[in-house]
């Protein structure tokens, strides 16, 4: 990153001057000066480091790996032009005798998304002279980003006390890994967050190759009734601690074990009076033991126009389903709408169902 001292500056002028006659032929010793002169031509060959995707901020390294051979006692860079750099000091680096090759260590720290590139010297010191070379430092930024799926999780309604799991897969879309960990859940505190590694193991910190994936598993365990609402936070780990990603997470929980699925009210849409149509409820045990359908009923004046079909009563495992069929069987011709009232061991649940007793098209 720094002009070395110009008493320096002026000897390795010196050198290469002198080196150059000494290739041109003016040396004494024919056999050293051919020498000096083949480790000159194996210095200009073309060398280049690249460090291809670099996230911004990030201090990328990159190395430039040179042949020790022709005697080589030290190596020298000149000034390096942002935003890269290298930690060859001004003094240069020693090479070991017994070494066959040298690292020469520079760095890359991007500041915006732009490709970047810049030309550099090196500056060989043998036993027979100075020789220098040009090397090509190219890279490129990046802002770190990471794609997951699905965008939010929706857990339905879950029984008080029951837990329910939900799991997102987020994708590294750069060509450089990205180490994640999952920061503090943002919400309702009956949410609970854990990244996976390869081997589906939980993991605070979990490195994701280029291109690579890790999941995210979600809990919801509600302690009380009503909605809840989260987000999880993918935060990139590291000095930087940036945010990612966030993935939403939304539930209901329910005091009464069973559910009716649909919410909203059946539709059976147009029916010839005097004919009949079917449909029927989902009744979903959302909690942690079984429970009893002990008894159904139309509410209210509807009776004579919609009707159950299944046996009452029901017992509905955990986590289990039972169907509960109704028919609409309208006398008259206009609109119909009942409430069906299911009594269970936690109280009564309610399902919905309507229609239109008449001809579709009218005179």
């Amino acid at each position: 990153m720094r002009w070395f001292d110009d008493e320096r500056r002026a000897w390795w002028v010196a050198a290469a001057m002198a080196l150059s006659l000494g290739c041109s032929g003016s040396s004494e010793d024919a056999s050293e000066a051919g020498f000096a002169e083949t480790c000159f031509e194996s210095a200009s060959a073309d060398l280049r480091v690249d460090f291809g995707d670099a996230f911004i901020g990030d201090r990328e390294p990159g190395y430039l790996q040179v042949s020790a051979g022709c005697d080589l006692r030290r190596v020298f860079v000149s000034r390096v032009a942002a935003p890269f750099g290298t930690d060859v000091p001004p003094e240069g680096l020693e090479v070991p005798a017994s070494a066959g090759s040298v690292s020469i260590p520079f760095w890359f720290e991007p500041a915006g998304v732009d490709e970047a590139s810049t030309e550099v010297w090196i500056i060989r010191e043998t036993a027979h002279g100075m020789t220098t070379s040009s090397a090509r430092l190219v890279g490129s930024g990046a802002v770190p980003s990471l794609d997951c799926e699905p965008e939010s999780i929706a857990f339905g309604v879950v029984g008080v006390g029951a837990t329910r799991r939900g799991l997102a897969i987020c994708h590294n879309p750069h060509g450089i890994p990205i180490e994640l960990h999952l920061a503090p859940l943002e919400g309702h505190s009956d949410f609970s967050a854990t990244m996976l590694d390869e081997g589906d193991l939980p993991t605070d910190l979990h490195e994701v190759p280029p291109g690579g994936t890790t999941w995210i598993e979600v809990t919801f365990t509600p302690s009380g009734d009503g909605g809840r609402a989260s987000v999880v936070p993918i935060r990139r780990a590291g000095l930087r601690d940036e945010l990612l990603a966030e993935i939403p997470v939304l539930g209901m929980s329910s005091a009464n074990r069973i559910v009716v699925e649909p919410e909203h009210c059946l539709d059976f849409g147009y029916v010839e009076p005097g004919g009949a149509s079917s449909w029927a409820w989902t009744l979903r045990n959302v909690g942690t033991a079984a429970s009893t359908v002990r008894r159904a009923s139309v509410a209210g004046e509807e009776q004579q126009n919609f009707r159950l079909g299944t046996p009452i009563p029901l017992e509905i495992p955990a986590d289990g389903v039972a169907y509960v069929e109704i028919a609409f069987t309208p006398q008259d011709t206009g609109w119909h709408e009942a409430t069906v009232v299911f009594e269970t061991d936690d109280g009564p649940v309610r399902g919905c169902a309507r229609g239109w007793g008449g001809p579709l098209w009218f005179d």
